[in-house]
């Protein structure tokens, strides 16, 4: 086995700002400012406020307080909550971090807009005080905050298994979730939502058929806000999301007289995955000048998954998306023409498809006409095998659910240290022989399963799946990873179905809606089938890229981990046993290499497989730039 790289590199401070605050009529200290764009600072009646980001509707804010709308963001912000208090934050139509000191009452807000797409974190330094950036590197570099790191955490991530949303991967450092507005003040720190487009014991307003034509003016008005910015590039597949995307910035260009948005188009060299012919056309069509970059171009010299390595090595928290060097290699693409910005259609899945967890609600309420339209936008949507499908809707996402809710209710009233041993009894049946050699560590993992509990919605089944998009730690980070990939590129990161008008609307659209024509994404698909007749979106059905992505990781981890000499930061960190990872690194290669990929059932546990042994080389590749080499921060 090779020597291990001993070579530390570090992430950049690409920070905005960092502010310290110690309560108790302490004027509030802006620590440092970032120098490429440093943070938006007002001071007004001795008060204070720090914004980063954008404000699309300046005139409703400064309407508020009859200020100027060509003020800056932050002191029309100050300005707007000496009237309204904390709601102001909900009135604040962009993409932010905010930090508000009110000097009147000594207390703090802290907020980042409603779907997280500006990153905001804090921590408790040792002098006793609380530090806000938008940047964990820039709190980790601070003097007074422990760089030390969440051994917890770093394990659960290993068995995809991510408890608190506002947990980070440091100890002291935690992140504010989206659309929650955190209070700091003598009395301690409190935490409330102030945007919920479906809160849990409130009736759900459903979206009715008269109104579905709302959603393309969404969809318009949130691409709007990105053009806004300066000249949008696309990353532009083939699929339904991204195509959306590009026709509408393109309409909205067109309309505006400006220059046509740039596509940016990844070919993949899987032939179930060919989607350059509809790249071109649909780029073609709507005029945009594209780029079509080979999977092989894209991809550095020593392969995709060391580039990415070389990549997380540098980054504020462990890569989420292995095809991040890619889509960087795009960007800067788009950047050498003039973009301003990139769009992704990033969320399309997350808020036009359905979960089959919806067949839960069908059954409990006994609405089986609905169950039955559910089963056939399956079929004609999927590569699914018909009878095994209808079964898993009537049982594992059906009957099953309804029993399971109902066990759990009884349960959480007559016993629930019940549920606690069976939250403890998951952990341990997800974690690998390697992980948490230390019994006392096991135990601690364990403690914290059994603690945890999932929101779940007063409405159902379907709805409680919503809620993780709000409240899921590697949600946060995907936005956390885009915003700092803008950052370091000098391009503003937009993703129009991720836009809080648009999320507000999808949410409350019954499935049977979204499904129009029985088809998935049905109340955009129509659209683009009748707009592109010759890319077949009517009957296009979804190809996800796991077989290709399974052969390229069993193919290039195993030089990767000669590369890196193993794990020996998680070993010594006690995170792993690692004579007992290297010899299972090796078994499931050698079962990757010997059976490969013949699709089917067996191409979701080799694609679980792989997605493994890169995630423990993605960690060990990251904690390198925050140990001393024997695993401590």
């Amino acid at each position: 086995m090779a020597a291990a790289p001993q070579e530390r590199r570090a992430a950049p401070d690409t920070s905005s700002f960092v502010l310290r605050y110690k309560p108790g009529r302490e004027v509030p200290e802006i620590v440092s400012r970032g120098e490429a764009a440093p943070a938006q600072v007002a001071r007004v009646n001795s008060s204070l406020a720090v914004f980063d980001g954008h404000v699309f509707d300046t005139e409703s804010l400064a309407a508020i307080s009859g200020a100027d709308p060509a003020t800056d963001a932050a002191e029309l912000i100050l300005r707007a909550y000496f009237e309204l208090g904390s709601e102001v934050v909900g009135r604040i139509d962009g993409v932010f971090a905010l930090v508000l000191w009110d000097a009147r009452s000594d207390s703090l807000l802290a907020a980042r807009d409603p779907l997280g797409h500006h990153p905001l974190f804090y921590a408790k330094g040792r002098d006793e005080a609380w530090y806000f950036s938008d940047s964990i590197v820039a709190l980790v570099r601070t003097e007074a905050v422990s760089p030390a790191l969440n051994r917890p955490a770093l394990a659960e991530s290993l068995v995809n298994y991510h408890l608190d949303p506002g947990e980070t991967y440091f100890e002291e450092v935690r992140r504010i979730p989206a659309g929650r507005l955190l209070t700091a003040s003598q009395g301690g720190l409190t935490t409330s939502r102030y945007w919920d487009p479906a809160p849990s014991e409130a009736e759900v307003q459903w979206v009715t058929e008269a109104e579905l034509p709302q959603f393309p003016e969404l969809m318009e008005q949130a691409v709007d806000r990105a053009l806004s910015v300066g000249r949008p590039s696309i990353f532009l597949s083939g699929g339904i999301d991204s195509v959306a995307i590009a026709a509408f910035a393109a309409d909205e260009t067109r309309s505006a007289g400006t220059q046509p948005p740039i596509a940016l188009s990844l070919v993949f060299p899987d032939p179930n995955f060919h989607e350059e012919p509809i790249q071109r056309l649909v780029a073609g069509e709507l005029g945009m000048p594209q780029t079509i970059l080979p999977f092989a171009e894209a991809e550095r010299p020593d392969g995709l998954v060391l580039g990415a390595l070389h990549t997380t090595a540098t980054w504020p928290t462990p890569l989420v998306n292995i095809w991040h060097p890619l889509y960087t290699r795009l960007a800067l693409e788009g950047r050498e023409q003039g973009a301003k910005t990139f769009l992704t259609g990033a969320g399309g899945d997350e808020w036009l498809s359905v979960s089959p967890r919806w067949s839960a609600d069908c059954m409990r309420h006994l609405r089986l006409r609905e169950l039955n339209h559910f089963w056939l936008t399956y079929r004609r949507s999927y590569k699914v095998q018909k009878w095994p499908m209808l079964r898993n809707l009537l049982w594992k996402y059906g009957a099953k659910v309804v029993l399971q809710d109902a066990a759990r209710g009884v349960s959480s009233r007559f016993a629930p240290n019940f549920l606690a041993d069976v939250r403890r009894r998951r952990l341990r049946e997800r974690m690998d022989p390697w992980l948490a050699p230390d019994p006392a560590f096991a135990r601690q993992l364990e403690d914290r399963a059994a603690a945890f509990t999932q929101a779940r919605h007063s409405q159902g089944a379907y709805l409680s799946d919503v809620i993780p998009y709000f409240e899921n730690v590697v949600v946060a980070m995907e936005r956390e990873e885009a915003y700092e990939r803008g950052r370091r590129l000098g391009l503003e990161p937009f993703m129009p179905f991720w836009d809080p008008g648009v999320v507000d609307f999808l949410v409350r659209t019954p499935p049977s809606l979204l499904h129009t024509g029985h088809r998935s994404k049905g109340i955009l698909r129509m659209r683009l089938a009748d707009r592109f007749p010759e890319a077949g979106f009517r009957d296009q059905k979804k190809v996800l890229i796991t077989e290709f992505s399974t052969r390229v990781l069993t193919e290039q981890i195993p030089h990767a981990w000669e590369v890196y000499g193993g794990a020996p930061i998680l070993t010594s960190s006690g995170i792993v046993d690692g004579q007992k990872l290297e010899s299972a690194i090796y078994t499931s290669l050698e079962r990757l290499q010997g059976r490969g990929v013949h699709g089917g059932s067996d191409a979701l546990e080799f694609s679980e497989l792989a997605h493994k042994l890169w995630s423990v080389l993605n960690l060990e590749a990251w904690m390198r730039q925050w140990t001393d080499g024997e695993g401590r921060g």
